[in-house]
C-alpha cells in the first residue's frame, strides 16, 4: 500500500516484501488501480538490482527493524541501492513499546519468539512461530550513519495511525495514543537522511 501510495503521486516505485502472498497482492492491486509499480518478493538482505539506476528515495515503513537480526546489513542495503544526494526516510514503532510490552530494549543476540497470527502466507487465523529482534533506536542510527546516511531529522511520536496495540485510544481520527501512568508512550519515530559520497 505504501509503494501504491507513492505511485499514485506519480514516482516510478519498487516495493520490496518477503511475502509471496503480499507481492501478489499488490500486483493485483497495481494491475486494478493502473498503476506502475515494480514488486519484488526478496529477502531484503538479499536484494539488489543489478545493472539498474540507483534510487533517489528509499522508504522503509511500520514494522519492519523488528525482523532484521542485523541492522548494519540492511543499512548497507539502503546505501546500495542510494543514489549519492538521495533522500532515506523511515517511520517505524518506537523500540520502547518493547519495553512496556515485558520485551527488551536493546538489541540480544537471540529473537524473542512467539507463536501468533501471522499476515503472511498462512493468514491471520493461522498461528506460526515469529522472531523478532529490538533495536534501540540509537542502533538505527549508528547503522545508517556508519554507510554514509547524513541524518537531517529525527522525530517522535505519541500516537500510532494503526489501532495495534493493546489499550490505545483515538484520541483524533486516525490517531492511536496509549498511556503508561498518565503520560504519553512515544509509539512512532521517523528518521530521514540523505547519502552523502564516502
Amino acid at each position: 500500500m505504501d509503494t501504491l501510495s507513492w505511485a499514485r503521486k506519480g514516482a516510478v516505485c519498487t516495493g520490496v516484501d518477503i511475502s509471496p502472498l503480499a507481492i501478489q497482492k499488490a500486483r493485483e492491486l497495481s494491475s486494478e488501480l493502473q498503476l506502475d509499480a515494480e514488486f519484488v518478493c526478496s529477502d531484503i538482505y538479499s536484494f539488489e538490482r543489478p545493472n539498474q539506476e540507483l534510487y533517489d528515495i528509499v522508504f522503509t515503513s511500520y514494522g519492519t527493524v523488528c525482523w532484521l537480526p542485523d541492522l548494519n546489513r540492511w543499512a548497507e542495503v539502503i546505501s546500495s541501492n542510494l543514489a549519492v544526494g538521495g533522500l532515506f526516510y523511515i517511520v517505524e514503532f518506537h523500540p520502547i513499546y518493547d519495553l512496556i510490552a515485558g520485551y527488551s530494549y536493546f538489541t540480544r543476540q537471540e529473537p524473542d519468539v512467539e507463536e501468533e497470527g501471522t499476515y503472511t502466507e498462512n493468514g491471520a487465523d493461522a498461528i506460526a512461530k515469529l522472531a523478532t529482534w529490538s533495536h534501540p533506536i540509537s542502533s538505527v542510527i549508528e547503522a545508517l550513519i556508519s554507510v554514509g546516511i547524513q541524518l537531517e531529522s529525527v522525530t517522535e511520536f505519541p500516537f500510532s495511525p494503526y489501532n495495534c496495540f493493546e489499550g490505545m485510544v483515538e484520541r483524533e481520527q486516525g490517531r492511536f495514543y496509549l498511556s503508561h501512568r498518565g503520560n504519553d508512550v512515544p509509539i512512532v519515530y521517523s528518521l530521514s537522511g540523505r547519502k552523502v559520497a564516502k
